[in-house]
């Protein structure tokens, strides 16, 4: 995987971004990593309008999902590899070694079995022999130490520091979906245009009433687009240490809308598929069988409008098909999907950001 790697560093806090730079002093002077700080600050607020003009809305101002504008920067520099994390995440001293090479190595894996191993080091009875599945690896989800990324439900109950927990290490096949945080990722030029930290904060001065959700709900689309293509997500290595918890009370309150909205959304996304129900644009449930059955419970228009648009008209769930004239070379196949999925998950995401907002 040769060729320009960018690393997206959102940022509203000086005196963090110092001591970031300062820790990640031997990655950043890598001749192939190219650095984009985001600064969430009235400077960038206004390169931002000056760069995308009318379009400029859909980077949002005051949370971490400035970083979408990173993304894009990265894209048009023709960065092949990604990765961002937050500028409280520092290097892990327990796993010493290069956090850019480490998170090359995960994407390096193209394995996956829908077999489930009922226990660790050998293979148990039943287990057959040709189970392994074949697929890109478009994204690794590092973990962290220190701070655990949990909200603030978890936070209050478990006070600080939280108990012990342990790190898991996992390849993410097609159907299975995971909170994806941004605080410590990488992921393949390919995929950039599903990586979409959407309207959190604020838009265009005024209050979305979204907050701390822009990484999880990126994920969700991401992996529901990864799923379609036959494209794989990894979780685990490598790992940082993250300095700073945010206050428990504060999020407590601004969590609320974005997590209540999660516990829908991930359904009508599709994530997970085959989900329990269909979502049609109406915002009636259908089962299975494509008999309306009970209606959805009332949402915020605008979050079920949202949801809507971008999960299962654009990406439904794959299905069998009989062909009745000659396949096309898988080469030829695989491209084609490729670019519809991306064309059609960006008119998709630029509707539902309007709508969200």
């Amino acid at each position: 995987m040769a060729g320009m790697i960018a690393l997206v560093i959102p940022s509203n806090r000086p005196e963090f971004l110092e001591r970031w730079r300062r820790e990640w002093k031997t990655e950043l002077e890598r001749p192939d990593v190219t650095l984009f700080v985001v600064r969430d600050d009235p400077d960038m607020w206004d390169e931002i309008d000056e760069t995308l003009g009318a379009d400029a809305w859909i980077i949002p101002r005051q949370t971490d999902c400035i970083r979408s504008y990173g993304f894009w920067q990265a894209y048009q520099a023709g960065a092949d590899l990604i990765l961002t994390m937050d500028d409280d995440c520092l290097p892990d001293a327990e796993r010493p070694g290069s956090w850019v090479h480490a998170h090359r190595h995960e994407l390096g894996k193209d394995l996956w079995s829908p077999w489930v191993w009922t226990i660790g080091g050998l293979s148990p009875r039943g287990l057959p022999q040709h189970i392994w599945r074949e697929g890109p690896t478009v994204l690794n989800h590092g973990l962290w130490r220190g701070v655990p990324d949990l909200d603030a439900e978890t936070q209050l109950k478990y006070g600080s520091p939280p108990p012990p927990y342990r790190l898991i290490e996992q390849m993410m096949p097609p159907g299975m979906v995971f909170p994806m945080s941004g605080m410590n990722l990488a992921f393949r030029r390919a995929l950039t245009p599903a990586m979409y930290f959407g309207l959190m904060g604020t838009v265009q001065g005024e209050d979305t009433g979204f907050h701390r959700y822009g990484d999880i709900w990126a994920g969700l689309f991401a992996k529901r687009i990864a799923d379609h293509l036959g494209w794989l997500m990894h979780s685990g290595m490598p790992t940082v240490h993250h300095a700073r918890a945010s206050d428990p009370h504060v999020n407590l309150v601004t969590e609320a809308t974005a997590k209540a909205a999660t516990e829908w959304l991930w359904r009508a996304v599709g994530a997970g598929w085959p989900p329990t129900t269909n979502v049609t644009r109406s915002g009636t449930r259908v089962g299975r069988t494509g008999t309306a059955t009970t209606p959805a419970v009332s949402r915020s228009p605008r979050i079920s409008a949202a949801a809507t648009v971008i999960a299962t008209p654009a990406f439904p769930a794959p299905t069998t098909k009989t062909r009745s004239t000659p396949a096309k070379s898988a080469g030829e196949k695989k491209r084609r999907t490729a670019e519809a999925g991306s064309t059609a998950f960006k008119a998709a995401a630029r509707r539902a950001a309007r709508w969200v907002w």
